[in-house]
């Protein structure tokens, strides 16, 4: 066993690692999820290197609030520092780039010098965002208003979950962690099961060299099923980012949660790459390009190379050498830490049997097997396949050949003209990397089209394979590739978020174009300071949403960073949550607090009683928030606002309850409201652009709320609006001269 590597790499000193010969039941035997433990297998031996202890949800948890308290602290060091962070990170990786690279061949199963090229990779983004901390730049556009212009500035994202596959248990990792690093970011990584001895060494020595810089808690790694890591970390709200590689359809998986929570997520997913192969290419390049591009990590790149594309004219002749190289390499299978080994096994038994299910389809539907097709190494514990080319029908119509399959599996396909050949090429569901061998400038330039209509993936090579790609590059592709862009370019911008204020260099300035109001410089907000002067540090505040709310939210903002309070807000809407993000307030999700200390919001209409009625959205969060609020709920309102009594309007703003709390129903009778979504002035019903419900009816006297309630129960989509003051501690007003006054509580009725 590899003692010696473990050793130097720091995995024994790691309580979460379990050494083989400490393994009892089924994890000892095989690897795979037994009882909280994970195993994992040298792919080309079927011997168990070791187990690892796994995190449950509520690890993810306390590792996710974690991490948004070091997110606080990381991105107030400025971003040169940040690199300079990063640059000591790259350097211990040169440092252990041997072991560690040596670590991925034993674990995932690439030989040797990939093992090593991939910690490479690590190393040159390193490299990268390095530089890429003294840039980050945003633009200056000029403005219509005299004396300003306006800029836009990139500003950290917050914590970034970074889900990776097997196949680059390091690299992908180190795309997103360095850049996102730099960018201000914490990084929580979920590594794949198959290998999470590479995810332990990996993590820790990132976290080893940023601690000893004194940034503790900035790369965190959590290691668990789908059930109580990757699903939870997914539908988290705290992590405004989920970067993921791997399969479509976990991608699509992924992609549908995050964008049920309104996250942002980027998605590396799935290849079906092909190579086409003109009639005037280099063939000796070609050739290759395309034996190395198919046959490396024995298929499991998602670049590999899986379709062949060749003019007829020299089909025969190219297919021969091609099928005489297959059969050089196919004698250099073996150990992938051995000198001269050119394919390693398979990660896992199951991919064996995909390997041979899809050759059986291809040879079902009419594709002729030219070499391969079966196992390598046989006698031997380990997952080898024979590299295989299959040669499809004359039609062309192959569909297995339509799937991607991880495994060193070459469909050949012949063309006559290049418009067909892009249209076989494009006709795939995914869109990662392609390339074109040929001389002509003609034909060069029909696959790189700037109109779109040459190769549709997001990669594209001219007299170059498809497998690997440049950390210079943004790596990424189309369709059900997942249209994400990691690495290089203008990738870097995924884990931030772009903010493009206005910036005066005059005294005095003029409004936006159209504005009649005269131009005063930025005056104190007495309304929006008395709401929140009750605010102390380890308070759980609720923010309203509306533009009155929206002042006490900018002013408890500027409270937060001069006087380093340390709360916690929990928005009340989406619109709420974006403006709070933009004004770098600490957020916690509702359904994580049993309460909240202090909510403040404001009030569309408000009774001498102090009872409110408001509309628009996320009210039904709201309603939740004041029945948990424990100490004041105060709300500000304008004079303006007030009115004698509510039922003297004809039209207000607010949905009849259907459902929701009792306490709100029975103000609702109180008031005698039969209620309104909003004013739409003629009574008529009519349907939002999200085929929501909206009613408007005019208030009656002889109507009966429980009546009106039952039959708007009867319509779906209706949600509750209501929310009301009755039960608020204190309501601030200011007055039409600008003052403040305080109304006291109401004695019940």
């Amino acid at each position: 066993m590899p003692t010696d590597l473990f050793r130097a790499l720091g995995l024994t000193d790691d309580p979460r690692f379990i050494a083989p010969a400490r393994l009892t039941g089924p994890s000892a035997k095989g690897p795979g999820v037994h009882d909280g433990i994970v195993s994992s297998e040298n792919p080309a031996t079927g011997e168990i290197l070791g187990g690892v202890r796994l995190d449950d949800s509520a690890a993810l948890d306390r590792v996710i609030a974690e991490s948004v308290d070091a997110f606080r602290k990381w991105r107030e060091v400025p971003a040169p520092a940040r690199g300079q962070a990063v640059r000591a990170i790259g350097e211990e990786f040169r440092r252990f780039k041997e072991p560690l690279g040596e670590l991925v061949s034993l674990e995932m199963g690439k030989i040797r010098t990939e093992g090593l090229g991939e910690v490479q990779e690590t190393i040159d983004i390193a490299d990268y965002a390095v530089g890429l901390s003294r840039q980050l730049p945003g633009q200056v556009f000029p403005s219509e208003r005299a004396g300003h212009r306006m800029f836009e500035q990139w500003l950290p994202l917050g914590p970034v979950g970074v889900i990776t596959a097997f196949n680059f248990p390091n690299a992908v990792w180190g795309w997103n962690a360095m850049l996102g690093a730099v960018c201000g970011d914490t990084i929580i990584w979920k590594p794949s099961l198959f290998t999470p001895l590479v995810a332990l060494a990996t993590n820790a020595i990132a976290d080893r060299v940023a601690a000893k810089l004194g940034h503790t808690g900035i790369f965190r790694l959590v290691i668990g099923t789908d059930e109580q890591v990757g699903k939870p970390l997914v539908a988290d709200r705290r992590i405004p980012l989920i970067s993921a590689t791997g399969s479509c359809r976990m991608g699509r998986a992924v992609g549908q949660a995050v964008a049920a929570r309104l996250g942002r997520s980027l998605l590396e997913l799935g290849g079906n790459n092909a190579v086409i192969v003109h009639s005037d290419a280099d063939q000796e390049l070609a050739l290759r390009s395309t034996v190395f591009g198919a046959v490396g990590t024995a298929g499991q790149r998602c670049t590999t190379t899986r379709r062949l594309l060749i003019h007829e004219s020299i089909a025969d002749r190219f297919i021969d050498r091609l099928v005489a190289a297959y059969k050089q390499v196919a004698t250099r299978i073996g150990d992938p830490l051995r000198e001269g080994t050119l394919i390693g096994p398979l990660a896992n038994a199951t991919a064996v049997e995909q390997f041979l299910a899809a050759v059986k389809a291809a040879k079902e539907q009419g594709g002729e097997v030219l070499f391969g097709g079966g196992r390598a190494c046989e006698g031997v514990r380990g997952h080898f396949v024979q590299p295989t080319l299959i040669r499809a029908p004359k039609n062309n119509n192959l569909p297995i050949s339509r799937e991607e399959t991880f495994a060193p599996i070459l469909y050949v396909f012949t063309f006559k003209e290049l418009d067909e050949a892009v249209a076989l090429h494009n006709g795939v569901d995914q869109g990662l990397s392609s390339a074109i061998f040929t001389e002509s400038v003609r034909a060069s330039e029909r696959f790189l089209s700037p109109t779109g209509s040459g190769s549709d993936c997001g990669i594209a090579n001219v007299n170059a394979g498809t497998s690997g790609a440049e950390i210079g590059g943004a790596f990424g592709g189309e369709k059900d590739t997942g249209g994400g862009r990691e690495s290089g370019s203008d990738s870097w911008k995924a884990y931030m978020r772009r903010q493009p204020p206005p910036s005066t260099s005059a005294a005095s300035s003029s409004l936006h174009r159209g504005s009649a109001l005269s131009s005063q410089p930025r005056t104190a907000d007495p309304l929006a300071e008395a709401a929140i002067a009750e605010i102390t540090s380890g308070m759980i505040v609720g923010l309203g949403t509306g533009r009155t709310a929206s002042r006490a939210i900018v002013a408890l903002a500027e409270r937060v960073k001069e006087e380093k309070l340390d709360i916690r807000c929990v928005p009340t809407s989406h619109v709420t949550e974006t403006l709070a993000r933009a004004q770098c307030l600490p957020l916690v999700d509702f359904a994580m607090e049993e309460e909240v200390d202090y909510l403040f919001d404001g009030a569309d209409e408000v009774d001498p009683m102090l009872r409110m009625i408001k509309g628009a959205g996320g009210a039904m969060m709201r309603e939740r928030i004041v029945a948990y609020a424990a100490k004041r709920r105060v709300y500000m309102v304008q004079e303006a606002k007030m009115v004698h009594r509510l039922g003297e309007r004809a039209s207000l703003p607010v949905a009849v309850l259907a459902f929701g709390l009792a306490s709100t129903r029975a103000s609702l009778r109180r008031l005698g409201m039969n209620g309104v979504v909003r004013r739409t002035f003629d009574g008529h019903l009519f349907l939002t652009d999200n085929g929501s419900l909206i009613i408007d009816v005019t208030l009656a006297a002889d109507r009966e709320i429980e009546e009106l309630a039952a039959e708007i129960n009867d319509i779906p989509g209706v949600l509750d609006h209501g929310l009301f003051l009755d039960e608020a501690d204190e309501v601030i007003v200011e007055t039409k001269s600008g003052a403040i006054e305080r109304l006291n509580r109401p004695a019940p009725e």
